[in-house]
């Protein structure tokens, strides 16, 4: 009986620990902000005080293994998708880029068969949008994958490599059935119910 009380006073004493650890606002767990860095805190261009995120960060890897974060932020209503990347696979960051706004939710990210990364997200309308890396450098503008089938989109999605090569987005609509649409050497087939 000693045991058990002991075991769980523990218990409640990690509980407020973490509770003044950490801190959720909107669902999100977000570490508290230090007032003071600690040594090999990572550069203030990674993670901005003033921003509050509304994802988990998405990581992908470019061709040449530097790392690449996606996130999204509801800075307004809808919010916006943001990247940043290493600069080299030694050296710093870059600072925070847009990647275009009018979204509802966070991002997933994947590698296409020739290594550019291409990023989805779901638009204000229930749609999936994407931006992908261009030959040259860069990024599109954010494009929609068209209407979905079943009405507009929940929030629950994914995006993997198929056996051909190319990526494939399996989502639920919100009329609760599955759907996915596959990219094609000419663009994308369109929505078809899984």
């Amino acid at each position: 009986m000693k045991h058990s009380r002991n075991l769980v006073r523990l218990v409640i004493l990690l509980a407020l620990i973490l509770i003044g650890l950490f801190h959720v606002p909107g669902g999100g767990l977000q570490p508290k902000a230090s007032a003071n860095k600690a040594p090999g805190a990572l550069p203030s261009a990674v993670a901005p005080a003033p921003d509050i995120w509304s994802s988990p960060p998405r990581v992908g890897v470019l061709s040449d293994g530097r790392l690449e974060v996606f996130t999204y932020r509801v800075d307004s209503t809808p919010g916006s998708l943001w990247h940043i990347w290493q600069e080299t696979p030694t050296s710093g960051w870059s600072s925070w880029q847009s990647l275009g706004s009018g979204l509802t939710r966070g991002p997933v990210v994947a590698r296409n068969a020739d290594g550019r990364l291409e990023v989805f997200a779901i638009g204000s309308f229930g749609e999936v949008v994407h931006a992908w890396q261009l030959k040259e450098g860069g990024w599109s503008g954010l494009e929609s994958l068209g209407a979905l089938g079943g009405g507009v989109a929940n929030s629950w999605f994914d995006v993997e490599r198929n056996a051909q090569g190319g990526l494939e987005v399996i989502i639920i609509g919100w009329d609760g059935r599955m759907y996915h649409n596959w990219q094609m050497s000419s663009g994308w087939y369109g929505w078809v119910l899984l």
